[in-house]
């Protein structure tokens, strides 16, 4: 929920507004997404307090 907040890459767009808007960065795919995959599947889900 914060990300979608603050990010300004996610405010104000809809979904495909900010796949369109990701994809024309051309940003290099990540080299570890192997390796972070299962490891953000088993901690990832971590409640923020603000």
């Amino acid at each position: 929920m914060y990300e979608r907040t603050w990010n300004p890459c996610f405010v104000g767009r809809e979904r495909t507004s900010f796949i369109e808007f990701m994809s024309n960065l051309n940003l290099p795919k990540p080299q570890k997404m192997m390796e972070a995959l299962p490891a953000n599947e088993r901690y990832g889900s971590v409640d923020v307090i603000l």
